[in-house]
């Protein structure tokens, strides 16, 4: 029974020691130079060969449907950076606002065009606000990713176990949604005041 108790133990902490080695790994991505995805790689290998996960464990916690919907959103990445789509949206954005200088109605813009699209911060500096607000207003829409499953990874991740369904998923974040975009909005000009 003391022998049990200490198996699990030590195996506890082992896993202790992998998963916060590998995400310390992952923040240090840039100064060691090894790619986050095969840090990550590595510590799940060495779950399995430590045996703190079996192969089967493993590959069942694998969620397909994520992996499929960032393979896509890869692929989508580079198109949109090769056709030049992101200049598009950042010249409609400048139409859209044109000569106006209310600043509400700027960062309205600022937020809710990234909010749909999520590509457009280089705008800010061709139509000469601050591009603080802009940034910041851009960051905020990019992470409001609420409304739908396929908006994030933790999202598509608890779907299933969940059993939530698309209705449910706006019915809780287009509230949400909405309150932050009002916020962001009538705040960011407030905060860093543009010109």
């Amino acid at each position: 029974m003391v022998c049990e108790s200490l198996f699990w133990y030590l195996k506890e902490k082992i896993a202790m020691v992998i998963i916060l080695g590998s995400i310390g790994l992952m923040l240090l991505e840039n100064v060691i130079g090894v790619d986050m995805y095969l840090i990550a790689c590595i510590g799940a290998v060495l779950l399995v060969l430590t045996g703190i996960l079996s192969e089967k464990e493993a590959l069942e916690s694998i969620h397909m449907p994520t992996i499929f919907l960032f393979a896509g959103v890869l692929a989508l990445s580079d198109a949109i950076k090769v056709t030049g789509a992101g200049e598009v949206v950042a010249d409609l954005m400048i139409k859209i606002i044109g000569n106006n200088t209310n600043t509400y109605v700027i960062m309205a813009v600022f937020f809710m065009i990234p909010f749909i699209l999520t590509l457009v911060t280089s705008a800010c500096i061709k139509i000469g606000v601050d591009p603080r607000a802009a940034v910041v207003g851009v960051l905020t829409a990019s992470c409001i990713s609420i409304m739908t499953p396929m908006a994030a990874p933790c999202q598509i991740m608890i779907i299933e176990p969940g059993g939530y369904k698309l209705k449910d998923y706006l019915k809780c974040g287009t509230p949400l949604a909405i309150i932050l975009a009002i916020m962001t909005i009538f705040l960011m000009p407030l905060m860093f005041p543009m010109q």
